[in-house]
This record gives structure tokens, C-alpha cells and sequence, in this order.
């Protein structure tokens, strides 16, 4: 989910790069960053928060472990080095879909360095322009920049948007913990419903579960079978006591949601695309495969979209 987020992750993060980086001076094996971060992640309590206030202060409990980060990152990389029988069998697509992964795969596919959603309408027209020109033979339109430049005040908010979607990692309860919040809101009444959130609940939730992290398919299959064997029933009543901590909060100060402004802003873009394409129907599950679409319509000759004077 765009909102809820486990903060230890970035803190994680940072700690696993600089160490391996320290490692690779003198180790030539090359360790997959995701798996110690797995490793840790694993082993911490987890720091989920949905809201500006709970991610603060969670970044608080977080610098407050930096000593524990350290040791149990260094903990992962030995691990990790020593595993001979290390799986690798990537996690399946469906999994690691989210609206960050949709913008990093638009960003491959439009060779457009750190792309934010406010940039997503003019990166596409760009492409499409650019690759028309090439089949007309013209290259005078060829020469655009093709980078985001948020301001500077936002540039860690983007990097923690798009961490998530680069690393393949999977909490193997999260899809569950979401379904199970979805159904259990039919029976919540109307006047509460509208203002309960289900990134609440969900991050209420994951703190209360064990952290369970998978970077391949055998391992997150791993993981779901040991969770139903083990905590199966506990699933249930932690979403249940989740579901009635955030009814009360419903009636206190509710602080905007993490990333708020980047879901307005991908709203805002997503429906600048549509009027581009002719109104095409875009959400962020589909926008990468309606854009590689239509540029490989204009590969072919065709104008199909809507051109604007500033390509003329």
C-alpha cells in the first residue's frame, strides 16, 4: 500500500549499502542487498506507520536502534555469505505491484531519469513525439532533457517512495492483512466507514504480527505456510483488535496519510495521460502497457495522441 510503510526499512537500507559497499573492497562476492535486509527486517520489531505522525515517530524509535540496525545487519551479510543452497526463483510480478513499481517501470520505459508522477504526461508526450520523429526521419526534435528535478525538500520523500518498489521484497502476510481489513469494512457502519482508512489498520496490524519477509517465490511460499500452521487464528483477532483501534481514532485528530501529496500528484498526472491518449481508461495497474502501446503505435506512423504546440 502507497501509505503504510515499515520506516526500519529505509534505516535498514542505508546500513546494508554502506556495509557491503565497506565488503566489496576486499570480498569479490557480490551479496543481494534484499536478502540482508530480509535478515534484519526478520529479527526487529517492525516499525509500520500510515500517517506523517506515526512515521515520525517511528523514524524516532528507529535512530534510537541504530546500534541494534548495525550488529544485526552485520549479523545478516555473514549469514547471507554463508548460505550455499540460496534459492532463485524471483517473486511472482503480481506481488511487487504498486503504484511506485508502475512509475519505476514508466521511468525504463521512457529513459527518464528519477520520473515523478508530475512529470509522467510530459515524459510520455516526449517519447511519443521523439519516436514519431524518428520514423519521419527528423531529428530535430530529438534533443530534450530527461530527468525529474524535484526541489530539494522532497528529494527524500521520492527516495523513500521509490525504495519499496526497488527491492524485491514481499512481507508474505501483507496481501492478507489487506483482503482481511477489505471484508471485515462490510460489516463497519456507513457514518464510520467513510472516515476509516484501511492503511490504518493495516499498519496497526503488521506491527502486532511477526515480521515475515521473503525475497524469492520459494521463500514467500515458505513463509505463508508456516504463518497458516503457526499464527493462522492469530490473524484473525489482531485485525479485529486493529480494526477497532483505528474506529477510535476516527473520532480524534486523524494526521494526513504518508505520501499524500504524491497520490494527488499521481491522480493528477494519471488523468493528464488519459486526456493525452484520447481518454484513454488509466490507472496506475495499466498506464506502463497503455504507454508502450501507443509509442509502438507512433513507431509505426501514427499521430495517436494529442500533440501540443510546444513540440512544434
Amino acid at each position: 500500500m502507497e501509505s503504510c510503510r515499515n520506516i526500519l526499512l529505509g534505516f535498514t537500507y542505508v546500513e546494508a549499502k554502506s556495509q557491503l559497499a565497506e565488503l566489496a573492497k576486499s570480498q569479490p562476492q557480490e551479496l543481494p542487498i534484499q536478502e540482508v535486509i530480509a535478515y534484519v527486517l526478520n529479527r526487529l520489531p517492525a516499525m509500520y506507520a500510515a500517517t506523517e505522525l506515526a512515521f515520525t515517530r517511528q523514524q524516532q524509535d528507529c535512530l534510537a536502534m541504530e546500534l541494534e540496525i548495525r550488529a544485526t545487519v552485520r549479523q545478516g551479510i555473514r549469514a547471507v555469505s554463508e548460505r550455499q543452497d540460496r534459492p532463485t526463483e524471483p517473486i511472482p510480478e503480481i506481488e511487487l505491484e504498486s503504484p511506485a513499481r508502475a512509475l519505476l517501470k514508466l521511468q525504463t520505459l521512457l529513459e527518464w531519469d528519477n520520473l515523478t508522477w508530475a512529470d509522467v504526461p510530459i515524459a510520455l508526450e516526449t517519447a511519443l513525439e521523439e519516436t514519431f520523429a524518428r520514423f519521419a526521419s527528423d531529428t530535430t526534435r530529438l534533443q530534450r532533457p530527461r530527468r525529474s528535478n524535484p526541489p530539494p525538500e522532497q528529494r527524500k520523500t521520492w527516495e523513500l517512495y521509490r525504495l519499496d518498489a526497488q527491492l524485491p521484497l514481499v512481507h508474505a502476510l501483507h496481501r492478507l492483512v489487506v483482503r482481511i481489513g477489505q471484508k471485515r469494512a462490510v460489516s463497519i457502519p456507513p457514518d464510520e466507514l467513510y472516515a476509516l482508512r484501511l492503511e490504518d489498520i493495516v499498519a496497526i496490524a503488521l506491527n502486532r504480527l511477526p515480521p515475515l519477509y521473503a525475497t524469492t517465490a520459494e521463500g514467500l511460499k515458505f513463509l505463508r505456510h508456516q504463518a497458516k500452521l503457526t499464527i493462522g487464528s492469530e490473524v484473525s483477532a489482531i485485525m479485529g483488535e486493529a480494526i477497532q483501534e483505528a474506529r477510535r481514532a476516527i473520532f480524534v485528530h486523524q494526521p494526513p496519510l504518508i505520501f499524500y501529496r504524491l497520490r494527488q500528484e499521481r491522480e493528477q498526472a494519471l488523468q493528464a495521460v488519459s486526456t493525452l491518449l484520447f481518454d484513454q481508461e488509466i490507472r496506475w495497474q495499466n498506464v506502463t502497457s497503455v504507454a508502450a502501446t501507443f509509442l509502438y503505435r507512433a513507431q509505426r506512423g501514427a499521430v495517436c495522441w494529442r500533440r501540443s504546440k510546444a513540440f512544434f
